[in-house]
Protein backbone atom coordinates (compact mmCIF):
# COMPACT_ATOMS: atom_id res chain seq x y z
CA UNK A 1 0.00 0.00 0.00
CA UNK A 2 1.53 3.34 -0.96
CA UNK A 3 1.17 6.74 0.71
CA UNK A 4 -1.47 7.88 -1.78
CA UNK A 5 -3.73 4.93 -0.93
CA UNK A 6 -3.31 5.53 2.80
CA UNK A 7 -4.15 9.22 2.47
CA UNK A 8 -7.19 8.43 0.33
CA UNK A 9 -8.44 5.94 2.90
CA UNK A 10 -7.79 8.38 5.76
CA UNK A 11 -9.83 11.07 3.98
CA UNK A 12 -12.66 8.59 3.43
CA UNK A 13 -12.68 7.60 7.11
CA UNK A 14 -12.63 11.26 8.16
CA UNK A 15 -15.51 12.01 5.77
CA UNK A 16 -17.61 9.14 7.12
CA UNK A 17 -16.83 10.04 10.73
CA UNK A 18 -17.77 13.66 10.01
CA UNK A 19 -21.15 12.49 8.76
CA UNK A 20 -21.73 10.46 11.95
CA UNK A 21 -20.73 13.09 14.51
CA UNK A 22 -23.92 15.20 14.37
CA UNK A 23 -26.01 12.06 14.96
CA UNK A 24 -23.79 11.03 17.89
CA UNK A 25 -24.13 14.53 19.38
CA UNK A 26 -27.90 14.26 19.02
CA UNK A 27 -27.91 10.90 20.82
CA UNK A 28 -25.76 12.37 23.57
CA UNK A 29 -28.18 15.27 24.11
CA UNK A 30 -31.14 12.88 24.18
CA UNK A 31 -29.47 10.60 26.72
CA UNK A 32 -28.56 13.57 28.90
CA UNK A 33 -32.17 14.75 28.79
CA UNK A 34 -33.43 11.30 29.78
CA UNK A 35 -30.99 11.11 32.68
CA UNK A 36 -31.84 14.64 33.78
CA UNK A 37 -35.63 14.33 33.76
CA UNK A 38 -36.23 10.64 34.50
CA UNK A 39 -36.72 10.87 38.26
CA UNK A 40 -37.03 14.21 39.99
CA UNK A 41 -38.23 14.18 43.57
CA UNK A 42 -38.24 16.54 46.51
CA UNK A 43 -40.44 19.10 48.19
CA UNK A 44 -42.89 20.72 45.77
CA UNK A 45 -41.50 24.20 46.31
CA UNK A 46 -37.94 22.97 45.50
CA UNK A 47 -38.69 20.93 42.36
CA UNK A 48 -37.79 23.71 39.93
CA UNK A 49 -34.47 24.34 41.67
CA UNK A 50 -33.71 20.60 41.74
CA UNK A 51 -34.50 20.33 38.04
CA UNK A 52 -32.31 23.33 37.19
CA UNK A 53 -29.40 21.90 39.17
CA UNK A 54 -29.73 18.56 37.39
CA UNK A 55 -29.82 20.27 33.99
CA UNK A 56 -26.66 22.21 34.82
CA UNK A 57 -24.94 19.06 36.04
CA UNK A 58 -25.97 16.93 33.07
CA UNK A 59 -25.12 19.38 30.32
CA UNK A 60 -21.72 20.37 31.70
CA UNK A 61 -20.43 16.78 31.80
CA UNK A 62 -19.72 14.40 28.98
CA UNK A 63 -21.92 11.37 28.54
CA UNK A 64 -19.04 9.15 29.62
CA UNK A 65 -18.91 10.84 33.00
CA UNK A 66 -22.71 10.54 33.24
CA UNK A 67 -22.55 6.76 32.78
CA UNK A 68 -23.64 6.17 36.38
CA UNK A 69 -26.71 8.34 35.89
CA UNK A 70 -27.61 6.41 32.75
CA UNK A 71 -27.45 3.08 34.54
CA UNK A 72 -29.62 4.47 37.36
CA UNK A 73 -32.44 5.23 34.94
CA UNK A 74 -32.35 1.81 33.30
CA UNK A 75 -35.44 -0.32 33.53
CA UNK A 76 -33.70 -2.89 35.75
CA UNK A 77 -34.47 -2.79 39.47
CA UNK A 78 -31.78 -1.21 41.60
CA UNK A 79 -29.17 -3.64 42.82
CA UNK A 80 -29.78 -6.11 39.98
CA UNK A 81 -27.69 -6.35 36.85
CA UNK A 82 -28.49 -7.91 33.52
CA UNK A 83 -26.96 -11.26 32.77
CA UNK A 84 -24.81 -11.30 29.67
Amino acid sequence: MNDGDVQTQQREVQRLLGRCLPRLWQYERLMKAIVTYHDISGPAHELENIRAARVDEAFTKTLGTRRDGCSDCASWPRGRHRRR
